[in-house]
């Protein structure tokens, strides 16, 4: 978990960042602007954060695997052969 602090994350190592401002309040971010519900917000930090997770999102490295299911289902294939 991430209070506040993006410059203390080592982007390189962590894959999952939770962010979360001092007093937050829901916030919404578009590529052209950055506010928090009731006031501005960081659009530096923001933007970045926004980046990283469309690239974890992106990433699909980490997509599940349901591997039980897979090996199930070539055993089925098997017996119908």
């Amino acid at each position: 978990m991430l209070w506040h602090y993006p410059e203390n994350i080592e982007y390189e190592k962590v894959k999952v960042v939770r962010y979360c401002t001092a007093c937050s309040k829901p916030w919404w971010y578009t590529s052209e602007v950055t506010r928090e519900r009731h006031g501005q917000g960081r659009p530096q930090e923001f933007k970045m954060l926004v980046k990283r997770w469309l690239e974890l999102y992106n990433d699909v490295s980490l997509d599940y695997k349901n591997t039980l299911a897979s090996v199930e289902a070539k055993n089925v294939a098997k017996k119908m052969a």
